[in-house]
């Protein structure tokens, strides 16, 4: 039971990875596009300096948010038990 579990949190922890790549590959299309670069000039024309298309600090706390997500799924405090037959009564 517990080793189907592991095998099951190893799995999801596995998909986080192209879920990863496929959002910053995504954003970075995003950011590429026209209408970004007519938004960051029209925002620049009224005084704004907050927008940019390129990654900000949101974008990559959300790259880091999901990499801890990969590390809490891959690296569960069960497995070092789940291995050794600690948990199993």
């Amino acid at each position: 039971m517990l080793l189907g579990e592991a095998l099951v949190n190893l799995l999801i922890g596995l998909g986080y990875i192209p879920a990863l790549v496929f959002y910053f590959i995504k954003l970075q299309e995003t950011y590429d596009k026209p209408i970004c670069t007519e938004k960051e000039v029209l925002y620049k024309s009224k005084g704004h300096q907050g927008f940019a298309c390129a990654l900000n600090g949101a974008d990559i706390a959300g790259g880091l948010f999901e990499v801890l997500g990969v590390n809490d799924f891959i690296s569960e405090w069960s497995w070092p038990s789940v291995l050794s037959g600690q948990c199993v009564r």
